[in-house]
């Protein structure tokens, strides 16, 4: 008893000395990516490097440090120092990833924590994503409504807030209820045994919190085998002894720099983050099972799940379950992950289709497809998980139907069978053979019938005899050319939508001709697949619009129907309708005409990115997401589409189309604008900013000169700001060149939205901006200057990516000057004089 007094006496007297004299150090333990197993960002922890005693763990002064309400004065400490080595990182270029650092549950009671670490973090000029606050259970049951406040603030702030030692408590699971924190961290004590009843209880853990939104980190881990228990069941982030034990600042750093490959970038972090936000556990449930000895919990994943990352190099498999492994022996091959990355490769969906599934799924951003091969039934689903430049990620499941489920074979021969039904023919090409199959032919006198029906032709038989004789003469050639069997595979690959489709007449029973439209598909390694059904009856009445006007020219009246027809067809500009996944469902002769193309064929059942004729495609896929969801209409919205290598500026509108009271899809049109734009072009050429649409250097000197002469016969003083982000080359280093532009522009929309039509703003170049505004007294023009910095600091994310600005501002009034040019120098000179006095001390280096 007495040695400890006396060990406790020893914190309290050297505590302040400590500090001062930095004997207490921050300590780095890295948090690894169970995934990718890189360096994902690090833990603070403090270290008491004594003189006199040596080392001092954690243990040892903590605990008197809070009895004796002392603790936030450590925290303070560490919170510098985590952002002064931050800061050394970011003026040198080395890597960088982010610092968790725990606050105490009696800081919430000893000082404003929050200002606390704001103020270090704005000192050291830090982006807020690199800084993630831990707050203990014991932290949360103090004072719910404090903390709920103070957490709510760090959110709002930019910051992550974490729960950890999860499960140290008795009421860990209230906490969650109440609060929003980012990640949980698994306490170590969970780990100490990987029985079944704690993997049970680990596992529940994980899936409870992707449910809710959290990621998680296990802390303490210690062996292999608890890592690859981890990984597998999803939880994204773990750390302990296994990977490294904390470390000093200047030695953790030169293991970075030694070894660059051991840590991810901020891409890889973003990439590696939305691959974390796979649930693989949704659809495992727990069954008891018994073994030789005894009961226990098995874990029975009923999808076989994989994570199959695509890029220049092939493919990977980042992640795959039991049950995945399971099914690859189904087809007769044993669990290697190189075999089974080749099989995928070259064998799986007949040739390289997989290929071609991925690429699609990057696409549209799932797919699902149910086919037969060798005599069974397989279904592969994939969903775009994570997408970058250079690579994607797909979540995989392969179902082998057959083996796994017999009855679910039959019924799905069942459910071919009513799928035939839907047509009224289906023919097998075999070119290897050159013969023609038919599997089926409906009984209702109005398909490609036979007159004495035979089971197999030759494919020149049927060609000469049955499609001759069928079809209505003016088709008969587009038909023969549809099923040109020289180049039909290749056309059917390179359509993007894996079938081809043509609209042809064919001769009913009754002699009369029918709209079918006639399906193409790829069936086998040889053999082209046929399909021939009715075609859909606002179809036909396009197709009779075209083709055959009799009926129009003999009705009596004018039908909305009728009204629609003439409009599209006789239209100067280009109309267009999709459905409700913006997928094109038609256009009008003057849409096709546009854009060079014969039939909608070419784009039917794609969207503007699988067409690929936008240079941009973001802003219109937003545009029209915004019509199928929220009802809304936009007008004459400016773009740009490239047309027969030439990139042409359109004006487009769309609206959405009703059914029942619900959106169903859009119908658009838009306008060549090119030619008629080309004066305004070279006038505002000289005057706008092409990145912000607002004015720029020239355009603002003369607008300033509009307001020299108000103020010259009205005597209406006017004042200047000038706006810059102090911050903003290391915002373009950290985030790249596309993002930064993102961020220029979103400061230009939160000045647009703050000032409305009070102001005139200006870009002059980079991040520097001018606003021009009149005023009342020189209070008003320090509340604005105030209020923009407040508002373009609140701007934490660009295109996905968080980010953190420190806006700087000055100002100056005309009347001071009485000179345009004199005025714009003293308002970017007080905005060089802030951004001193705000980096004071901010940017020393050890």
């Amino acid at each position: 008893m007495a040695n400890g007094l006396i060990e406790d006496s020893y914190i309290l007297e050297n505590f302040d000395k400590a500090l001062n004299d930095h004997y207490i150090k921050v300590y780095y333990q890295p948090v690894v990516r169970t995934i990718s197993r890189k360096f994902c960002g690090f833990e603070a922890l403090a270290r008491w490097e004594d003189p006199d005693k040596g080392l001092l763990s954690p243990a040892s002064f903590i605990g008197v440090l809070e009895n004796n309400n002392l603790i936030h004065l450590l925290d303070s400490y560490i919170i510098n120092e985590i952002c002064h080595d931050l800061r050394y990182i970011i003026n040198n270029s080395h890597p960088i990833l982010p610092v968790s650092f725990n606050i105490s549950r009696l800081d919430f009671e000893s000082c404003d924590m929050f200002s606390t670490v704001d103020d270090a973090v704005n000192k050291y000029a830090i982006p807020k994503d690199l800084i993630n606050i831990e707050i203990t259970e014991t932290a949360i049951n103090a004072d719910n409504q404090l903390v709920i406040a103070i957490i709510d603030k760090f959110k709002s702030a930019g910051y992550q807030v974490w729960m950890d030692d999860f499960g140290n408590g008795y009421s860990s699971l209230n906490a969650l209820k109440d609060f929003n924190f980012d990640t949980l961290k698994i306490d170590m004590k969970f780990l100490s045994d990987l029985r079944p009843r704690s993997r049970a209880i680990i596992r529940a853990v994980v899936e409870m919190s992707k449910n809710i939104g959290m990621k998680t980190l296990a802390e303490g881990v210690e062996t292999e085998e608890q890592y690859e228990f981890l990984k597998y069941i999803g939880c994204e982030n773990v750390q302990g002894y296994l990977f490294s034990k904390p470390k000093p600042f200047n030695e953790l750093l030169k293991e970075l720099l030694d070894y660059p490959s051991i840590s991810e970038g901020l891409w890889e972090r973003k990439y590696y983050d939305s691959i974390g936000n796979v649930n693989v556990l949704s659809s495992a449930p727990f069954t008891f099972y018994k073994d030789d000895n005894s009961y226990g919990l098995k874990e029975l994943d009923s999808i076989p799940l994989t994570i199959i990352e695509i890029s220049e190099h092939g493919f990977d498999i980042l992640y795959e379950n039991d049950a995945f492994k399971a099914e690859i022996k189904t087809i007769g091959l044993v669990y290697q992950k190189e075999e089974i990355i080749e099989f995928i490769k070259k064998n799986l969906i007949v040739g390289n289709r997989v290929a071609t599934l991925f690429a699609k799924t990057r696409v549209t951003g799932h797919e699902e497809i149910t086919f037969a091969e060798n005599g069974q039934y397989f279904i592969l689903r994939t969903q775009l998980i994570a997408n970058e430049e250079t690579r994607y990620a797909v979540l995989f499941s392969f179902q082998n139907l057959t083996r796994s489920d017999a009855s679910r074979h039959d019924r799905l021969d069942s459910l071919l069978r009513n799928i035939y039904s839907i047509y009224d023919s289906v023919y097998i090409f075999d070119l290897a053979k050159n013969i023609v199959e038919i599997p089926y032919l409906a009984n209702n006198g109005a398909s490609l019938q036979h007159t004495s029906v035979k089971t197999i032709d030759t494919i020149e038989e049927f060609t000469d005899t049955f499609i001759k004789n069928q079809i209505y003469p003016n088709d008969y050639h587009d038909l023969i050319k549809f099923l040109d069997f020289k180049d039909i595979r290749s056309r059917i690959h390179n359509s993007g939508r894996n079938f081809l489709n043509k609209y042809v007449r064919v001769i009913d029973i009754k002699g009369e001709y029918q709209w079918k439209i006639c399906i193409a598909t790829i069936a086998g390694k040889d053999e082209i697949l046929i399909l021939l059904r009715n075609a859909d009856s606002n179809v036909v009445s396009l197709l009779n619009q075209n083709n055959d006007k009799s009926e129009l020219e003999n009705s009596s009246e004018i039908s909305d129907s009728i009204l629609w027809q003439s409009l599209i067809e006789n239209s100067s500009i280009g109309i267009f309708w999709k459905d409700k996944d913006r997928k094109f469902l038609g256009a009008n002769r003057t849409f096709l005409d546009y854009y060079g193309m014969d039939n909608i064929d070419r784009i039917l059942n794609k969207n503007d990115e699988e067409v690929g004729w936008h240079v941009e495609p973001g802003p219109y896929k937003e545009d029209e997401e915004r019509v199928i969801k929220e009802g809304f209409v936009t007008h004459e919205v400016p773009g740009h589409c490239i047309i027969r290598g030439i990139e042409r500026n359109i004006i487009a509108s769309k609206m959405p189309v009703y059914k029942n009271g619900s959106i169903v899809g859009l119908v658009g049109y838009f306008k060549d604008v090119t030619d008629l734009n080309e004066e305004k072009k070279k006038k505002d050429a000289n005057i706008i900013d092409n990145l912000t649409g607002l004015m720029n250097v020239r355009g603002m000197m003369l607008e300033l000169l509009r307001f020299s002469d108000a103020f010259e016969f009205n005597e209406q003083d006017f004042a200047i700001i000038s706006l810059k982000v102090s911050n903003f080359d290391e915002v373009k280093k950290y985030l790249g060149q596309n993002i930064s532009k993102i961020i220029v522009q979103k400061m230009a929309n939160v000045l647009i939205k703050s000032f409305g039509n009070s102001a005139t703003i200006g870009r002059f170049t980079g991040d520097e901006f001018i606003i021009v505004f009149q005023f009342t007294d020189e209070i008003e023009v320090e509340k604005t200057k105030n209020n923009i910095l407040e508002r373009i600091s609140g701007i934490h994310s660009a295109n996905g990516n968080s980010c953190t600005l420190y806006p700087v501002a000055g100002k100056a009034i005309y009347s001071k000057f009485m000179n345009v040019e004199e005025t714009i120098k003293a308002s970017q000179q007080d905005r060089y004089q802030a951004m001193l006095e705000s980096m004071t001390n901010a940017r020393s280096k050890k």
